[in-house]
């Protein structure tokens, strides 16, 4: 009868050569951090915060909700807003800006 000493892994050499050694440590992951994938174009966001009213928050909400074809985030509302708004020139902006803080 066979003992447990036979059921042991056999070495493998081509695991403690050194050209497996060199394999392993030259990689770019290591295996703690995700890997980041390359992009075409990379984005920075930097998170902001600022004050809304309850009926300006309610209005980016609804706004963020309406039925379409695509997802929008709060986030993607504003953009859009902040877009439209830097389309005008500044004379009308001055009279939204000043509209804006009289509500």
């Amino acid at each position: 009868m066979m003992g447990v000493g036979n059921l042991k892994k056999p070495i493998n050499p081509a695991a403690t050569s050194p050209a497996a050694d060199d394999f392993i440590n030259g990689a770019k992951v290591d295996g703690k951090k995700p890997m980041q994938v390359a992009s075409t174009r990379e984005r920075t966001y930097k998170r902001i915060t600022f004050s809304l009213s309850d009926e300006l928050d309610q209005e980016i909400e609804r706004l963020s909700l309406i039925p379409r074809d695509f997802r929008a985030s709060r986030s993607d509302v504003i953009r859009a807003a902040v877009a439209l708004l830097a389309m005008q020139d500044e004379a009308k902006i001055a009279q939204l800006m000043k509209e804006a803080q009289q509500k």
